[in-house]
């Protein structure tokens, strides 16, 4: 709720080699800036004994998975493209996903509301 709504800039486009293509994040500060926020909440986010991941290059990947030549053909072209695009984050999404599974499931929209939180410690005695 403290996180306040920030544009991402997009531009331009990358890859992982010989499997994925990516669109690059242009202030990468800021989307890592909120990782490290995140990571602060990380025991809250342990299930079953396991740490929560966490990626520390973000971007948005276009296409992952490729065969190798498909990856080849597609990045003669994508190599020399220019693209850039804004857009304005006002929530981020908690992904969950079974080890037996493909796909991602929604667990829950967190929205950035910019709303101080003060935590004040109780009484003890």
């Amino acid at each position: 709720m403290e996180e306040k709504p920030f544009v991402v800039e997009l531009k331009d486009f990358g890859s992982y080699p010989m499997h994925a293509i990516v669109i690059c994040i242009a202030n990468k500060p800021r989307v890592l800036e909120l990782i490290k926020n995140l990571k602060a909440a990380r025991r809250l986010m342990k299930a079953g004994g396991e740490d929560p991941h966490f990626l520390m290059d973000p971007q948005m990947v276009l296409v992952g998975r490729l065969p190798k030549e498909k990856y080849l053909e597609a990045m003669k072209e994508y190599l020399h493209k220019r693209f850039t695009r804004r857009f304005l984050s006002d929530a981020f999404l908690l992904l969950k996903k079974a080890r037996n599974e493909k796909s991602y499931q929604v667990v829950k929209r967190f929205e950035f509301k910019c709303i101080p939180i003060s935590a004040a410690q109780g009484v003890l005695f």
